[in-house]
């Protein structure tokens, strides 16, 4: 039995049913982590709590950006010179 996803045939309801479980359980877990994280960190300093919100900022806006660049590169509207 396969259970693979064939984008070209399933409608986009399976598909999406499919792989959001994961991806939601990891958003969650990154949250988590990044709670604790942020708990420990402020016991120490306010600055190192400041650097911390500053960071994961940066680091979820590059997230995003790199994952809108890999979806137009895979659709074909990446253009070679950005």
């Amino acid at each position: 039995m396969n259970n693979g996803i064939d984008f070209g045939k399933d409608g986009i309801w399976k598909i999406l049913f499919k792989l959001a479980p994961p991806v939601m359980a990891a958003q969650l877990i990154q949250a988590l982590y990044n709670m604790v994280d942020s708990i420990f960190v402020g016991r120490y300093s306010e600055a190192g709590l400041t650097a911390l919100s500053i960071i994961y900022t940066a680091f979820n806006d590059s997230g995003s950006r790199g994952n809108g660049r890999r979806y137009q590169h895979f659709n074909g509207t990446l253009s070679r010179n950005g």
